[in-house]
């Protein structure tokens, strides 16, 4: 090998190592910066990339020496290099969409579900498929055209195919691959996804710390412990009243909009007609234990906040088992892949979710009410049945066109997000969000007179919740699983009953979490109420102190001590910021009074908002501490 080639090689290499590995450095400042997620990400994603290009250069080196039309070889080379930047690029968009709209590193599995779907999820977006697949394709061709009529001197495997022996060929590449293969095998048998490597997170996202939640803990031994003791020691209650339990769960169901809750637009027409006939309660205010679907479904299931969430939890279909009830599960969306969910659920009789049905979109309600009625009548043994629907979230498919409340616009989309003052909210944006919540009530009459005619609802209790809140551009932020606002935390405690009279009512004006509906439904059922749960039943009308919430780094409480008045705070650990507002009535959120508070409250503050180790948690996920 000359000189003169050699030097033409080696800037070549130096100059795509650079623009390759400047792409990722580029996400990497993103990832760690705007998401907090830890430095040590980087050496590991850096290093597995150059294994991944180090691959590239082996098929391209080998494509110009082996093809024998030069021309063939440079659109194979061009075909490699585009897919290669596309994937790259593509990946890295993906993974900041998922920080940004649930708080995790996207999952192999979730890429897969939605690339399988994508014209519905385009259609969702309302963004025309044809047209974006029409516009990707021309971009894709562009791209690669572009690759393929740059100068072969420029391309560093095009000059060391030229100066290189076959068999020096065979030899770089058969080293190369191999080489590439074993650090990808070794990469596979011990992924860095505890030190936030988001390659290894995305295909192996089970091996994470934090499993389910984006912020919360594994298993605590002392927990799992205690949680062992009340499965052993529960027992059915003589006294127990069997009736059937249907818990419906809306995805991102906001309080504050929905009629029912004196919101001015009628968005709860159905809801409301059940207040009428007098055959329905609810709570005053409930708050969310967090900003996303996991943490805010288990605490429903479980009677815990985020950072007493464990693995081995004793729940509430498993205490209604204890007492002879059967368990079914139907919900929209894809839980089955959404990391871990589908495990937590434990133990059921039946599962059916979006990622089971077929002819649906998996985020389309259509599928729930399709599977219910598939289902047989009632034989009168006690059974829960838990729905989760999908029409007040962003991505929920809708179905009535025109939409009621116009114009509107998709806030999940680009072109539905637009600046707002600080504190409003998206008036196109909460259009959109209205018209779910419309659909949601008309989704939840359409459940429940299916399920009345099959006899499930003879002798019923029937809760209506949601798993967390919205936002809708107030504070300058959309969407859920991030910021603590109160948008994205109020939910709504919805009791209706078939059958019979309660013997307690619900506390009006109570303000509740949501790790009390396990204890209140068991109330309502005259069964015994677990002692490891944190929750307290809604028909006690006992006071409590204070309601914890945490979303990621941002830990906080309502302080409900002072009668008449409730003061909400919350620290960020990120930048140790700490937050107060006067949530008696409507909190203005944009205006921070910690400043007017004194300094022995904040401290008390603080340290609820740590008890139980869950600042510690949140230092650990957002340094990257193990």
């Amino acid at each position: 090998m000359s000189g003169s080639p050699l030097l033409r090689v080696l800037p070549a290499a130096l100059i795509e190592a650079l623009a390759w590995h400047g792409i990722a450095a580029a996400f990497l400042l993103v990832y760690v910066t705007q998401h907090a997620a830890p430095i040590d990400a980087a050496p590991p994603h850096l290093a597995l990339l150059a294994t991944l290009w180090c691959c590239l250069l082996c098929l391209r080196l080998a494509a110009w020496r082996w093809i024998p039309d030069e021309n063939v070889a440079r659109w194979v080379n061009a075909a490699i290099v585009t897919s290669a930047l596309v994937a790259l690029v593509g990946y890295y968009a993906l993974v900041l969409v998922g920080l940004r709209s649930w708080g995790r590193v996207v999952s192999w599995t979730l890429i897969e579900t939605y690339a399988l779907q994508s014209r519905d999820l385009l259609n969702a977006l309302g963004v025309p498929a044809t047209p974006a697949f029409a516009g990707g394709a021309a971009i894709l061709a562009l791209l690669l055209a572009l690759v393929a009529r740059m100068p072969a001197r420029l391309d560093c495997t095009a000059c060391a195919a030229r100066v290189m022996s076959p068999p020096v060929v065979f030899a770089c590449v058969f080293l190369g691959l191999s080489a590439v293969t074993l650090r990808l095998y070794a990469f596979a048998a011990n992924p860095p996804a505890r030190d936030g490597e988001p390659v290894s997170l995305t295909i192996f996202p089970e091996q994470a710390t934090r499993p389910r939640q984006s912020h919360s803990i594994g298993g605590v031994p002392a927990l799992e412990i205690a949680e062992d003791e009340v499965r052993r020691s529960y027992a059915a209650s003589p006294d127990a009243v069997r009736r059937n339990v249907i818990l419906i769960v809306g995805d991102a169901l906001r309080s504050d909009h929905m009629s029912l809750n004196g919101y001015p637009r009628s968005t709860t027409p159905f809801l409301d007609s059940m207040a009428s006939a007098g055959t329905l309660s609810k709570a005053g205010r409930m708050t969310a234990v967090c900003a996303e679907s996991a943490c805010g479904v288990l605490a429903i299931l479980r009677s815990k906040y985020v950072h007493q969430l464990v693995d081995r939890a004793f729940t509430l279909p498993e205490a209604l088992k204890r007492h002879g009830y059967r368990i079914h599960m139907i919900l929209g969306g894809d839980h089955t892949n959404f990391y871990g969910l589908r495990q937590a659920y434990g133990q059921v009789d039946s599962y059916f979710d979006g990622a089971s049905a077929r002819g649906y979109h998996l985020n389309d309600d259509a599928l729930v009410l399709d599977h219910v009625a598939s289902l047989p009548g009632w034989d009168g043994e006690p059974v829960m049945l838990q729905f989760h629907l999908m029409s007040a979230h962003g991505l929920g498919t809708r179905h009535e066109s025109p939409p009621r409340f116009q114009p509107e616009a998709n806030y999940y989309g680009v072109n539905g997000k637009r600046a707002v003052r600080s504190g409003a909210a998206d008036p196109e944006a909460t259009n959109y969000y209205d018209n779910g919540v419309l659909q949601f009530d008309r989704m939840v009459s359409a459940l429940l007179e299916q399920l009345e005619l099959k006899g499930y609802l003879d002798d019923a209790i029937v809760v209506i919740t949601g798993d967390h809140g919205e936002l809708l551009g107030e504070y300058g932020k959309y969407a859920h699983a991030k910021s603590v606002y109160e948008p994205v935390l109020r939910v709504p405690f919805v009791l209706l009953h078939y059958g019979y009279r309660p013997e307690a009512p619900i506390e009006p004006g109570a303000v509740a979490s949501q790790v009390d509906i396990a204890p209140t439904v068991l109330t309502e059922l005259r069964m015994p109420v677990p002692a490891t749960w944190v929750g307290r039943p809604l028909q006690s009308g006992a006071r409590r102190d204070f309601v914890f919430f945490q979303q990621g780094a941002e830990v906080g409480l309502f302080d409900l001590r002072e009668r008449g008045r409730i003061w909400k705070y919350w620290i960020d650990f990120r930048t140790g910021e700490e937050f107060a507002f006067d949530a008696t009535g409507r909190a203005d959120e944009a205006n921070n009074q910690i400043d007017s508070i004194a300094v022995d409250l904040r401290r008390e503050w603080k340290r609820q908002a740590m008890g139980g180790g869950a600042a510690v948690v949140v230092r650990q996920e957002c340094c990257g501490s193990r």
